[in-house]
């Protein structure tokens, strides 16, 4: 076993360089490590809010306003990568970002180069995630430009509208994007982890993903 493999709960050993459909496993790994994944770093007054429940959140926000059920089952699938990845939060990003290029400037690279060399990484590493992911999930990769495009958007939006009703201040000293919150069906009330975990894997049937041969045409 490499330095870059992880060993998941079930003991599957999946090689983060090369990882593969068929190792992705949405019952026992994906879900579970998603609800047990604190957004934020963990830093809300409310407790663990978790990555599940701000997929289930954003799928209902996303059916409710747009009805647009392509976007819904690719946004849900957005962060299961984080379940073999795990959250980088936004300003660890970029203060790692900050301290790659100033490193990489003082080697002779120029400031655009130096300046993109974690980000793409990341992104990369990201990607041969989600091919495997998506992959497993019956949902063809790459997803189209208009669906990209709506999964950022969207990501954006429930950020503003999480914190606004959850970080401390409402969100006021941080960095959050222009656009404007998600329309959320009530008030947020974070869920424990094995409630998230049922609501992500109802969510993810619901939508038909996973494999075609488990949702025969009626």
């Amino acid at each position: 076993m490499t330095a870059h493999c992880i060993t998941t709960a079930t003991g599957t050993v999946i090689d983060l360089l090369q990882p593969r459909a068929e190792q992705i496993d949405f019952v026992n790994t994906v879900a579970p490590v998603l609800a047990r994944t604190a957004r934020f770093g963990g830093h809300l007054p409310a407790g663990a809010f978790s990555v599940a429940q701000h997929c289930v959140l954003g799928v209902r926000a996303i059916i409710a306003e747009t009805g647009d059920i392509e976007l819904a089952r690719a946004f849900h699938l957005h962060d299961a990568h984080e379940a073999y990845l795990q959250d980088m939060i936004r300003p660890v990003q970029a203060a790692l970002a900050a301290v790659v290029s100033t490193q990489l400037m003082q080697h002779g690279l120029n400031f655009e180069v130096a300046s993109r060399a974690l980000p793409a990484a990341l992104e990369a590493l990201k990607a041969r995630a989600d091919a495997a992911i998506y992959a497993a999930a019956g949902v063809e990769w790459p997803l189209p430009r208009r669906v990209r495009e709506g999964i950022k958007l969207w990501d954006n939006r429930m950020l503003v509208a999480e914190a606004r009703q959850m970080m401390n201040g409402g969100g006021r000293n941080t960095a959050l994007p222009k656009v404007p919150p998600a329309k959320l069906l009530g008030r947020i009330k974070v869920w424990p982890w094995p409630d998230a975990s049922d609501a992500w894997l109802e969510t993810f049937t619901g939508l038909k993903l996973g494999p075609a041969a488990e949702f025969p045409a009626a």
